[in-house]
């Protein structure tokens, strides 16, 4: 099950975060299942060390972080460069896009 984990009450988001295989997190609701802000790649390992799910962080424009099991370590992922017009529904995208890859099996 992937957890598309947005800005929630932290008991809703503690509740979800168990069940979840595949948890992708905003930055804010990453702050908020961490307990604190902190950058988004502390926030990724800190995540990442609560569950044996595959975790990533999104941060709009400064890109994606992901925790590398294989290596043990976050890594990143720089977003493209665009002139955005509207920004509405990003977020959704992404995770259908993330949904679609894991359902085709792509690396």
């Amino acid at each position: 099950a992937i957890l598309d984990a947005d800005t929630a009450p932290r008991d809703v988001l503690e509740r979800l975060f168990p069940l979840a295989s595949h948890i992708v997190a905003s930055e804010p609701a990453a702050f908020i299942l961490c307990g604190e802000e902190q950058g988004p790649q502390k926030a990724c390992e800190g995540l990442a060390g609560r569950t044996d799910a595959f975790v990533a962080v999104t941060g709009g424009s400064a890109g994606s972080w992901w925790f590398d099991r294989s290596v043990g370590s976050v890594r990143h992922v720089a977003a493209p460069r665009i002139k955005a017009v509207d920004t509405l529904a990003a977020g959704d995208v992404f995770h259908g896009a993330f949904a679609v890859g894991l359902a085709e099996a792509m690396p």
